[in-house]
């Protein structure tokens, strides 16, 4: 269902939390951390620096929305992911842009006490059984490819906040503005069907008129 389908899901299972901790599925926890991340989201709450929260890895390049907490605050006032981004990238840079837009604050924190593991550590992999079993799979990776080329997240997020074309949505200055676009989610879903068939789509194919050059 994608990255933002998922991180939505997450606040839809707890609408009445304060805050909720999103993470990727190659992330693991190493002792004591996830009760560290806790306390400082709970107290930054607390002080009023409530927003989004980054924390750092071991062993590997910074990569902020990979293991990230959001307030009800910021879904408040910037709105939650847009699912048009399917099946992920460039939906974090969209909202990390509404945020900034809006004046949400965002606390990084790298230090040990918060550091989670991503990626390749000691020789082993931490990813979900879910994960790995689609890995294993040509198909899904087959299908997966053409969907994201499909969809070319990275224009569609430019064309968002009106920067590529001057036609834009706009949706920084409103964060609740978009709504799920079916005629390019069932594009991108022929494009992966198609693949399988060893018909290529073109990149950008399922992109909104008003984000074509």
């Amino acid at each position: 269902m994608g990255f933002s389908f998922g991180v939505n899901e997450v606040i839809y299972q707890s609408m009445d939390a304060p805050w909720w901790l999103c993470a990727s599925h190659d992330v693991a926890y190493p002792p004591g951390v996830l009760g560290n991340i806790a306390e400082s989201v709970n107290t930054h709450i607390i002080t009023g620096n409530a927003g989004l929260h980054w924390f750092g890895f071991i062993d590997d390049q910074y990569q902020p929305w990979s293991n990230f907490a959001v307030t009800a605050h910021a879904v408040a006032k910037i709105g939650i992911f847009d699912e048009n981004f399917f099946p992920c990238y460039a939906e974090d840079v969209e909202f990390g842009g509404r945020a900034k837009f809006h004046q949400v604050k965002a606390i990084i924190e790298k230090d040990g006490p918060y550091q989670i593991i991503h990626g390749w550590v000691d020789n082993r992999r931490h990813q979900s059984a879910t994960v790995e079993d689609l890995l294993k799979s040509k198909t899904s990776i087959t299908m997966w490819s053409a969907m994201q080329e499909s969809g070319d997240n990275t224009v569609y997020e430019k064309c968002k906040k009106g920067a590529l074309t001057g036609k834009g949505f706009d949706s920084y200055s409103d964060p609740y503005k978009w709504e799920l676009d079916y005629k390019r989610r069932m594009c991108q879903i022929k494009a992966g069907i198609n693949s399988l068939k060893g018909v290529k789509s073109k990149r950008g194919a399922c992109l909104p008129e008003a984000c074509r050059q």
